[in-house]
């Protein structure tokens, strides 16, 4: 069944954006990307532990937002 998403007129996401988002999440599931994404980000931390950059918390905050978004997304497809 074809579904209806409706977006806000000032959204910056694209039906080609939206389809290739529902591309990513059918070859790697949510739960999947969250995982590699923290195992990566964990790397990152032990590899930079003596000096971090100092962009360190924009770093965090965009992990953390993008590992919730993926965590709701989780949800919502169960």
């Amino acid at each position: 069944m074809q579904k209806t998403i409706v977006l806000p007129e000032n959204s910056k996401l694209s039906p080609e954006i939206i389809e290739q988002f529902d591309n990513l999440i059918s070859f790697s599931p949510p739960e999947a990307l969250r995982k590699s994404l923290l195992k990566v980000y964990l790397q990152f931390i032990i590899s930079e532990h003596d000096a971090l950059p100092i962009e360190f918390d924009n770093i965090a905050c965009d992990f953390y937002m993008l590992i919730e978004f993926l965590n709701r997304a989780e949800e919502e497809m169960r």
